[in-house]
């Protein structure tokens, strides 16, 4: 397998196995996309096939060996991408919140998501956890970046005190 994944990296990405097209990344529900990220983690992309192109085990074994690294970029590319995207919700750590240990709620890895959104939204998590991931994507970027403005906010201010 290794010999055909250093051959075919440079194979064109293709969102298409024959019949069978992938859908969008962010276009599923959160909790598929913290699933699928799970089993990319893994490599096992078989079940990520399964689920991303919606082929049956069964009919992707049977699939040309070109055919499935064509689709392998395609996944890569957009398992790539959306990690990007995901970078963009990183903020500067506060010292004193590490101090602190806000490195704790680590364990709880999405649930750090779902759980504010569900209080927010009056839900239950898993509720939340259905929701497009692309719209959950949306919420937790206006948040930043509503949070980055009233920290600089409150910087100005305290300058212009002084």
């Amino acid at each position: 397998m290794s010999y055909y994944a250093n051959v075919f990296q440079f194979v064109k990405a293709s969102d298409s196995i024959g019949k069978y097209k992938a859908q969008k990344i962010t276009g599923f529900p959160f909790g598929e996309v913290v699933n699928i990220k799970k089993l990319a983690q893994a490599s096992d992309f078989t079940k990520v096939f399964v689920i991303i192109f919606g082929i049956s085990e069964r009919r992707l074994l049977r699939v040309r060996v070109k055919d499935f690294f064509r689709a392998l970029n395609w996944v890569r590319m957009e398992l790539e991408q959306l990690i990007d995207r995901e970078k963009h919700l990183m903020s500067e750590e506060d010292p004193e919140m590490v101090d602190a240990g806000s490195e704790r709620l680590n364990v709880f890895q999405e649930m750090n998501i779902l759980i504010p959104l569900s209080k927010e939204y009056g839900m239950m998590p898993d509720e939340i956890a259905s929701w497009k991931y692309s719209t959950i994507f949306t919420i937790m970027y206006h948040d930043k970046i509503s949070r980055d403005i009233e920290i600089e906010y409150s910087k100005t201010m305290k300058n212009k005190i002084k």
